[in-house]
């Protein structure tokens, strides 16, 4: 499709908009605004009716009101009916049953209370036949849509002349040369001669083919070279990000990562986001034998297997963390005291059963478990963090392979009283 078309579709989408534009909004909005405007010229009369016969009315003198109402409804033949009914609802004007007014007419109905007390002294019913005012508005909505369509042809074609001339076929010449000078070509005709904006851009484009072959072998080497560049320094940063959050010999997340994690979940806790969490604060038993009968390998070796024994009995989004040596965290999301102690119970017999070989030799080793719940009421990491170490600490303690629970409980459940909180997990093997 060529660019003469393309316009041409343009304007006729544009000429469609604008006459649907007009069709739709704005010659329902005229015509609405004429019979707005009639009506308000009917409530205004009646507003002037209303006060007239407000003295006659006062004094009594239906008389007078009788022959003001007959000389209105002569004067003003679209008014169909008028009644005037008093405070109480009695039809004061007319006396005889007004005739029906046919349904098919387009009415319009206004009342008016008479008078300038409160209540008021009566009220004035007008029906107005509205087929002349209906007749105007058609009228202005005929004589505003001619006028518009005529305006935009006029428009139309004054933009179609100058598009064609001054934009088009300059930019047909242009668009000429661009293919030619796919095919190497750098002596195509341009509309060098045209002034303005399309003279610029065709000596632009004069001076943009005379460099393109020189430029175009060094841009593409350039790119090559970004994209590696862009590419190591994108992988340098991904594992800068990995080292600076994880621990290198077990691929847990380290110290400071695992802090910060345990922060935005307290966070989360205290401030109702989050129900409640545990924190299991680990630490192998016997890891020392193994480091000193078989030197550090062995003991990184049986760090990396102890990991992953873990991995298998805590989900897959709860927080596993190396804090150091043979210390480890876990942080158990939307999971409660007594949760968190199963699960403490469950990482201890993993551990227990599992046997390390390194060379002829095999060792058993344990796990030390502090447990310290979550709770809207816990003070901060600190105090978290101390209360499951002080926990491990007595997991120890009292005979190592077993879980302790930590000091912020809740001493309101009757199953956790200071009788029998002090451990609760295995006996020691």
């Amino acid at each position: 499709m060529g660019l003469r078309t393309k316009f041409l579709s343009l304007l006729a989408v544009i000429a469609c908009g604008f006459m649907a534009y007009v069709h739709f909004l704005v010659i329902p909005i005229a015509g609405q605004q004429a019979l707005d405007i009639a009506e308000g010229g009917h409530a205004s009369q009646l507003q002037l009716v209303s006060e007239a016969i407000t003295p006659p009315l006062l004094e009594s003198d239906i008389a007078s009101v009788y022959e003001m109402l007959n000389a209105i409804k002569e004067d003003n033949p679209s008014w169909l009916r008028i009644t005037l009914y008093s405070p109480k609802g009695d039809r004061l004007y007319p006396l005889a049953d007004p005739e029906p007014i046919d349904p098919k007419l387009p009415t319009l109905t206004l009342t008016k209370s008479v008078g300038f007390l409160n209540p008021a002294i009566g009220k004035l019913n007008i029906s107005i036949d509205m087929t002349p005012s209906i007749g105007v508005a058609h009228q202005l909505e005929h004589s505003l849509l001619t006028g518009l369509t005529v305006l935009l042809v006029l428009l139309l074609v004054a933009i179609w002349f100058e598009v064609e001339i001054i934009i088009r076929r300059p930019l047909n010449l242009m668009v000429k040369a661009a293919r030619k000078l796919i095919h190497g070509d750098y002596e195509a005709e341009l509309p060098l001669h045209m002034r303005g904006e399309i003279g610029e851009l065709a000596t632009t484009f004069s001076d943009m083919r005379r460099t393109i072959e020189r430029h175009h072998i060094d841009m593409a080497e350039e790119l090559e070279t970004e994209k590696q560049r862009a590419a190591a320094l994108n992988q340098q940063k991904q594992q800068a990000e990995f080292e600076a959050t994880h621990d290198m010999l077990t691929g847990l997340l380290n110290r400071r990562e695992f802090y910060r994690q345990l922060d935005e979940l307290l966070e989360q806790i205290q401030s109702g986001d989050a129900p409640h969490g545990t924190l299991l604060y680990i630490d192998l038993d016997h890891f020392k034998t193994v480091n000193d009968s078989c030197g550090h390998p062995a003991g990184d070796e049986l760090l990396k297997q102890i990991t992953r024994e873990i991995r298998t009995t805590i989900r897959g989004d709860d927080v596993f963390a190396r804090l150091g040596g043979d210390e480890f965290a876990v942080l158990l999301k939307r999971c409660n005291e007594m949760s968190g102690v199963r699960v403490a119970n469950t990482i201890c017999t993993a551990v227990k059963a599992y046997t390390f070989s390194w060379g002829d030799q095999n060792f058993s080793v344990g796990a030390s478990i502090g447990v310290t719940e979550l709770k809207q009421s816990s003070e901060g990491i600190e105090a978290a963090l101390a209360s499951a170490d002080a926990a491990c600490y007595a997991a120890k303690r009292d005979g190592r392979n077993r879980v302790s629970i930590g000091e912020e409980i809740d001493t309101e459940k009757p199953d956790m009283t200071p009788a029998n909180r002090a451990n609760i997990g295995l006996e020691p093997m």
